[in-house]
């Protein structure tokens, strides 16, 4: 709708050069403009979705096209028009709102685009496709054609977990034989992108706090098939340090109820279920903010429980920012578990405030007037995350207008 907007407003500001709106004669003499490219789909199978994969392969056609509305490329008029020695104060204008650079057959990098049309294919199990192009030409203008020429794709005849360190193998063992990939698969780097990081999402939710996903790689071996099939293993590349194949508990949870970074108030530490409250002044009750902290001592680390930590923490209402930070503890690392110092940093909102509004209220009667509201908060009241609202108002209004009542006012307090 803008877009349209946009031309329709061109239009109107040069309707008195609309005769002359044909770009061709601006055109350079070496050059032919740029008009767009197709895309021809030409499989030796019938494929799955065909309009869809067609669909995702034109997305790397490039370049885009000079834009066109009902025929006529006004963005390249005003182009044209402001490379005059004296394009005049409205030619600079609609070249600054409207204008384009032209686009030239010169700058279609075709072998690029089919670079980039065979490596979407081979992403998804077209191996060996092939592309070609050719140029549509004429005096001022050119387009290009290209045509994909599509094999049967190659399929999936097994998923197996290839050796790698025994605690993390029995651990990754559990979600390939759960996985969504199924035999016959077409091969789809996506796909397998997906998995790995499925199985990441898994692991660091057992525990595996130094894991990554790129530890993990995939294998497809055609070897033992002449029908485009193959074997796909999972493996764990080499090098991969050792305090990445265990899992870690935390060993600690420290809770900063009051925390500022330039804080240097001496605190003391209050030790309750399991956790350490650490603050000043006891801002925050240890028995009312314990039941926010899904973090336990012997609890293997969980990216998702943190999460739920910081979200009911940020849901009490007395903090503006929650920060949860783990702490590896070398000292009591093993070689089948590591442990960390969970530490939960909760900055505090201003614990009072007063909000001031002001409104102007008519009714259908015709009474007006102002109307003024109050309210001072005060956060965490007791210490176990209340806020306490005093909200008062004062309005008053008259009658407007013609009638008897003329003059008639009122006035309401609320508290």
């Amino acid at each position: 709708m803008k877009l349209y907007f946009k031309y329709i407003l061109g239009i109107i500001l040069a309707i008195g050069s609309l005769n002359s709106c044909s770009i061709s004669k601006y055109i350079p003499e070496d050059k032919r403009l740029y008009t767009g490219a197709t895309l021809a789909v030409q499989p030796d199978s019938i494929i799955e979705n065909k309009e869809d994969l067609k669909t995702e392969l034109e997305k790397v056609l490039r370049p885009e096209p000079n834009t066109s509305f009902l025929g006529m490329h006004l963005g390249l008029y005003y182009y044209y028009k402001n490379q005059k020695e004296n394009p005049g104060f409205i030619n600079r204008w609609l070249y600054d709102k409207f204008g384009e650079n032209p686009v030239y057959q010169s700058d279609v990098e075709a072998y690029q685009v089919e670079d980039l049309l065979l490596n979407r294919l081979e992403n998804r199990g077209f191996f060996y496709s092939r592309v070609s192009s050719e140029f549509e030409e004429n005096e001022k203008k050119a387009s290009i054609d290209y045509t994909v020429k599509v094999p049967k794709p190659y399929r999936m005849a097994s998923y197996q977990l290839d050796a790698m360190p025994k605690l993390i193998y029995k651990d990754i063992k559990q979600y390939v034989d759960s996985t969504p990939l199924k035999k016959d698969m077409r091969f789809d780097l996506y796909r397998l992108k997906m998995e790995r990081q499925r199985i990441d999402d898994n692991l660091k939710n057992k525990g595996y706090y130094n894991f990554d996903d790129t530890f993990l790689i995939f294998e497809a071996d055609t070897n033992h098939y002449d029908n485009k099939r193959f074997n796909l293993f999972l493996k764990l590349k080499k090098a991969v340090p050792e305090k990445s194949t265990i899992p870690y508990k935390i060993n600690t949870v420290n809770i900063y109820t009051n925390y500022e970074v330039a804080d240097s108030v001496t605190t003391e530490t209050i030790r309750y279920h399991d956790k350490n409250f650490i603050q000043n002044n006891t801002f925050f009750k240890p028995k009312y903010l314990d039941p926010f902290v899904k973090l336990e001592e012997g609890q293997f680390y969980s990216p998702e429980t943190s999460k739920n930590t910081a979200r009911r923490l940020s849901n009490i209402g007395a903090y503006k920012y929650v920060n949860i930070q783990y702490k590896e503890i070398d000292s009591l690392l093993t070689d089948s578990l590591g442990a960390l110092e969970a530490n939960i940093y909760l900055s505090p909102l201003t614990k009072r405030a007063i909000r001031a509004e002001l409104q102007l209220v008519t009714k259908s009667n015709n009474f007006s007037g102002p109307t003024f509201g109050l309210t001072f908060s005060n956060r965490n009241l007791f210490g176990g995350g209340e806020t306490l609202n005093i909200s008062a108002t004062v309005g008053y209004e008259t009658q407007l207008g013609a009638g008897d009542n003329v003059g008639r006012s009122s006035l309401e307090l609320g508290l």
